[in-house]
C-alpha cells in the first residue's frame, strides 16, 4: 500500500522543532505508519529551499514542492488585494502532480484545508482522504472576540504592519476568508475525510451528506508517551494554558480571569506557552482591556519544546484552555494524557475531549465562570483515563489503516 501525504509541514524532517503544534503530531503519525508492514509511505510538502526530490530519509520517502518567495514587491501587491487571487490549480498541478507520477501512490493523505494542497483533487483520478485540522470557516467566523469588532480592532490598533505594510492581523483575517471559501469547495468535492470530534463530523457532514468520515484520534508527541504522569502536591495555584497568539485562541479571556483571581486568591501564576510578551496580540489586549500581563500575574513564556512543557504542566494545578473556537487542541490533550486537571471553554470540538466532566467546560468568552471554574478544580477532575484510551498508539493505528482499506476497496 503506498501512500502520500500531502501537507504543509515537512513532517518528521523537522523534527526537533519548537514548534508545539502541526509538526509534532503530524510527525508522531508519520513514525507511527513507519512501522507499519505493508506501507511505503511519501510525503510532499511546500518550501521556498530547492530541496532535492525522491530522497528517503528514515523510511519516508520526501518530496518538496519548491515554490520560490515573492519579491518585496510582489508581497506588497499580495498584501494589497493579490491574496484574493490564491494560487491557481495550474500551481498545485505543475508541483504535486509530478510527484503523484513519480511515486505511483495508491492513496494520498491530505493533511488540513488551509492551503490549497487539496486543489489536487480535480487533477488526478487516485483517492484522496482529508484528515480534517481546524476548520477555516469556523476559525473566521471566530476570528476576534464577541466584545472586538474588525473597526474597533483597527481604530485601537495602529502600527506600519497594520496601516501601511498591511500584512498585519488584519490581513489574516481577510485572507482566512478567502482561504474559507474556497475550504467549503474542497469539503463538497471530497468524498473520504478522518477526524476525530462530533463537530467535525457534522461539519463535514452538513456541507457534503454524501461523504465518509471515519473517527480515528491524533497521536501525540513521543515525549508525552514516555513522561511520568501529574500527581496532586500542595502548591500554591498553578496555571497553564498554550495557545498560539491569534486573537480567537484567548490571551484577553486570560487577561481579564487572571485579574478576576487576584481579587480571590492570594498567590498564583499563569504560565502561557506559545504566546512573547512582544506579540502584537498581547499589547493590543493589554490596551484594550487596560490589564499589563505582569500584573496579574501571567507569565508569557513563548513558543517551547515539548520536554520544556512537560515539567510545567506536572507542576501546575491546572490546565486552562480559553479558545473562542477549536476543533481538538493537541495542547489540551496532551495535558489530559498526564493527568493534568483541565478547564476549556465550550466551543468547536472541544465538548468531545471532555465528555466525560462537561462541568469543566465553561462559556467562551466569560472571564467569571472560568475564573469560579479554575477555583473549584480537584485532583479528581482530570481525564487520564479517557486521554489514555484516546491517544493510544495502536487503536491509532488500526484505525488508520483500516480507513485506508475501506477507501481502496470502495
Amino acid at each position: 500500500m503506498r501512500i502520500l501525504f500531502a501537507s504543509t509541514s515537512p513532517g518528521a524532517l523537522q523534527s526537533g522543532s519548537n514548534s508545539y503544534f502541526g509538526v509534532g503530531w503530524m510527525s508522531s503519525l508519520q513514525g507511527l505508519l513507519e512501522e507499519e508492514k505493508g506501507i511505503e509511505l511519501a510525503l510532499a510538502f511546500p518550501t521556498g529551499e530547492n530541496l532535492p526530490s525522491g530522497k528517503r530519509y528514515g523510511k519516508t520517502h520526501y518530496f518538496p514542492l519548491y515554490r520560490p518567495g515573492r519579491s518585496p514587491l510582489g508581497k506588497l501587491a499580495y498584501y494589497y488585494g493579490g491574496y484574493r487571487k490564491l494560487l491557481s490549480e495550474d500551481n498545485i498541478s505543475n508541483l504535486l502532480i509530478p510527484v503523484i507520477e513519480s511515486f505511483q501512490p495508491d492513496l494520498i493523505h491530505i493533511f488540513g484545508t488551509e492551503s490549497d494542497i487539496p486543489l489536487v483533487m480535480m487533477h488526478t483520478d487516485v483517492p484522496c482522504l482529508i484528515h480534517l485540522q481546524g476548520l477555516l470557516g469556523a476559525c473566521h467566523r471566530a476570528f476576534f472576540p464577541p466584545d472586538i469588532d474588525e473597526k474597533t480592532f483597527r481604530r485601537e490598533f495602529v502600527n506600519i504592519r497594520e496601516n501601511v505594510l498591511r500584512n498585519g492581523i488584519r490581513f489574516n483575517y481577510r485572507e482566512m476568508g478567502v482561504r474559507a471559501e474556497r475550504e467549503e469547495e474542497y469539503i463538497r468535492r471530497c468524498r473520504f475525510f478522518m477526524g476525530r470530534t462530533d463537530w467535525d463530523k457534522a461539519y463535514v457532514l452538513s456541507r457534503n451528506p454524501g461523504a465518509t468520515y471515519f473517527h480515528v484520534d491524533e497521536v501525540l508527541r513521543p515525549p508525552f508517551y514516555e513522561a511520568e504522569k501529574w500527581r496532586a502536591k500542595e502548591r500554591s495555584l498553578t496555571i497553564v494554558s498554550t495557545i498560539s497568539d491569534a486573537l480567537y485562541k484567548g490571551f484577553g479571556l486570560i487577561l481579564r480571569t487572571a485579574s478576576i483571581l487576584k481579587d480571590m486568591v492570594d498567590d498564583f501564576t499563569w504560565t502561557v506557552i506559545g504566546v512573547n510578551p512582544s506579540d502584537p496580540t498581547v499589547r493590543f489586549f493589554e490596551k484594550h482591556y487596560g490589564i499589563s500581563h505582569t500584573e496579574v500575574n501571567v507569565e508569557c513564556a513563548g513558543v517551547l519544546p515539548a520536554e520544556r512543557i512537560i515539567p510545567l504542566l506536572q507542576q501546575a494545578s491546572v490546565f486552562v484552555h480559553p479558545s473562542y473556537i477549536d476543533n481538538s487542541p493537541n495542547s489540551l490533550c496532551e495535558a489530559q494524557y498526564l493527568g493534568v486537571p483541565a478547564v476549556a471553554t465550550d466551543v468547536g470540538g472541544i465538548s468531545t475531549l471532555m465528555a466525560s466532566q462537561p462541568w469543566n467546560l465553561v462559556p467562551p468568552g466569560d472571564p467569571h465562570a472560568l475564573a469560579s471554574r479554575i477555583m473549584r478544580i480537584t485532583p479528581e477532575d482530570n481525564q487520564m483515563s479517557d486521554a489514555l484510551v484516546r491517544h493510544d498508539k495502536k487503536v491509532i493505528r488500526d484505525g488508520i489503516v483500516s480507513a485506508y482499506e475501506f477507501i481502496l476497496n470502495h
